[in-house]
């Protein structure tokens, strides 16, 4: 016997203008959320490397609910009411026919991925590498450079480096930017020479003189050098918040893939204590077209010629909420099993592939912010499955043969 749904009447209830032409999106993270400045010296990042933002919809709250009574009947899940992706990672059966189920119904699957490192590394290279011009936007080929730059950065840096970094962000001041740069040229004048390690001094020597020369007119010239914070609840300062680039780049995707109804969708993230307002103000930055501190390049050109309104609900009590959980959870956890080389399950491998492979319609799928050779071992071990699959099916073909001979 299926289990009633009340999240019709409830989110309705609470949104007196979700009338019919209302679609609903619902946003979920998985991995800790925090601000990359107070990890301290610990860049595994409490174990849990990637950020993940995902995004379902547009579903109505009933179809939501539907959907995991399905799941609960088919995976003998009657007693739980509460879909949670860390209570489920054992069998990822689960997520990968929630999965399924969403595409066969064509609803769209939005997904940011995020190395925390290389999003940090990130700044570093933006910051006190190579600055991006003042007064000129970064072309296609200066973005592959950069890429590549990251891409070394990542393998060579060493946490002595990001360490300063980070301290300079939370010192908030010319001597602690200043020691950032020191720490970044001693490290590549004693690396072994070539062209990453030659660039690197040479724009390092080049933004020290930037920072000396500065300063000497303007004592807080410093912060050119440095992140734009952000400022969340009783003055909190935020240097580099995942969550805050994922959000932006994710509502950029979705207002790409609305054309222009946009109005007609309201986003519905799960409840954020600390970061509602942050978010919000997220939000209003990229319908005014500032993809400025998004930190990562921004694949989603179109102009926001609507809104979509934003709210908080709690997950425990709303099912999209739930599936989007289960979404984003499943894609963090293949990324770290793969990234750590351990043996990908097959089923577990097969939802993250089909979240993967929903780019079929404008925006959607997985956009992965992760160092390129992670992404070239994924897509090696999608090429695998593929031949695979091509030839389990030419096998079973083979005796379908042999039967009617």
């Amino acid at each position: 016997m299926s289990r009633p749904a009340p999240q019709t009447s409830q989110i309705e209830q609470q949104n007196p203008n979700a009338g019919e032409e209302t679609q609903f999106i619902y946003i979920d993270e998985s991995g800790h959320t925090g601000d990359l400045s107070r990890m301290g010296d610990d860049f595994t990042f409490r174990g849990q490397p990637h950020f993940v933002l995902a995004a379902v919809g547009p579903i109505s709250p009933s179809l939501a609910e539907e959907l995991l009574v399905e799941i609960r009947e088919k995976h003998g899940l009657h007693q739980l009411k509460e879909f949670k992706s860390k209570k489920l990672g054992n069998r990822p059966a689960i997520a990968r026919d929630l999965i399924i189920a969403l595409r066969n119904r064509r609803i769209p699957i939005f997904v940011e991925a995020i190395d925390k490192r290389f999003y940090l590394i990130r700044y570093v290279m933006s910051c006190i590498v190579v600055p991006p011009p003042k007064n000129s936007l970064l072309d296609e080929h200066d973005w592959a450079m950069r890429n590549m730059l990251m891409d070394y950065l990542y393998k060579h840096l060493p946490p002595s480096v990001i360490q300063a970094f980070v301290s300079a962000c939370n010192q908030d001041s010319q001597g602690g930017v200043r020691s950032a740069l020191d720490e970044l040229l001693r490290w590549a004048r004693e690396s072994v020479p070539d062209d990453f390690v030659n660039a690197v001094i040479a724009h390092t020597e080049y933004v020290i003189e930037e920072l000396e020369e500065g300063s000497a007119e303007d004592p807080l010239a410093y912060r050119e050098f440095l992140p734009v914070p952000e400022r969340g609840k009783q003055r909190a300062v935020f240097w580099m918040l995942p969550h805050y680039s994922a959000f932006k780049n994710l509502y950029a995707r979705i207002n790409e893939h609305s054309e222009e109804e946009l109005a007609k969708i309201r986003l519905v993230h799960d409840a954020q204590t600390q970061y509602d307002e942050l978010l919000r103000r997220a939000k209003s930055a990229i319908e005014r077209g500032d993809m400025s501190r998004s930190n990562y390049h921004q694949t989603s050109g179109r102009a926001f010629k609507e809104r979509a309104e934003l709210e908080y609900l709690r997950s425990d009590e709303t099912a999209g909420l739930m599936i989007a959980d289960v979404v984003g959870g499943h894609i963090r956890r293949e990324l770290l099993r793969h990234v750590q080389d351990n043996r990908v399950q097959d089923e577990a491998f097969e939802g993250f592939l089909h979240v993967w492979e929903s780019n079929d319609q404008v925006g959607t799928g997985l956009k992965l912010d992760i160092p390129s050779p992670d992404i070239n071992k994924l897509k090696l071990l999608r090429s695998h499955w593929f031949e695979w699959l091509a030839l389990v099916a030419g096998n079973a073909s083979t005796e379908m043969g042999s039967s009617r001979d």
